[in-house]
């Protein structure tokens, strides 16, 4: 029994010399790989790159926005039907819209149903601003009964970042909204 004991205790002092003489094969081997690398490389810092874009010219950058305008504001050409139907869209009740001409751009329609003044200015420039939208739109008048006509030929309209739009102080002004 003790010779057993005895060969297990020589045969584990070799298993671990021999795993530990592995750890240094590892260990020189290291070395020697950065032994055979030259200086220079071995002392130069980390670098960090960093990649400056270049600015788009102005010119590049003015026509991409006005093709995203041209593309963002202008649902195609305006037709009879697609006018009639952005118009009932916003119509309280179908039977809100008494009268409707459409010819080459020209919109006028006559409208009830609108509970005050500013309920009719308010609907005025929804309905314009999505009119507005569309090529080929050229005016567009309303009668709000009792309140009074509005009126804008395209050529009043102004435009912002959302598009074009006729002022909400005009459209009051001409239904006779005043705020003092």
């Amino acid at each position: 029994m003790k010779r057993y004991l005895l060969a297990g205790i020589v045969l584990g002092g070799a298993i671990l010399l021999g795993a530990c003489s592995g750890e240094e094969a590892e260990e020189s081997e290291i070395e020697e790989l950065e032994e055979s690398v030259p200086e220079e490389i071995q002392e130069e810092p980390a670098v960090e790159e960093t990649v400056e874009e270049p600015e788009p010219q102005l010119e590049e950058t003015q026509a991409v926005e006005q093709e995203a305008e041209d593309e963002s504001s202008s649902y195609g050409p305006l037709t009879e039907e697609t006018a009639r139907s952005v118009i009932s869209d916003f119509l309280y009740n179908e039977g809100d819209l008494q009268t409707f001409s459409f010819r080459d751009g020209h919109i006028s329609i006559d409208v009830t149903g609108q509970g005050s003044a500013d309920e009719a200015a308010n609907w005025y420039m929804q309905v314009s601003d999505e009119l507005l939208f569309y090529e080929g739109m050229q005016s567009l008048t309303v009668n709000f009964a009792p309140y009074g006509t509005v009126s804008f030929s395209i050529s009043e309209a102004e435009t912002s970042d959302f598009g074009a739009y006729f002022p909400s102080e005009e459209i009051e002004e001409q239904l006779g909204i005043t705020y003092e």
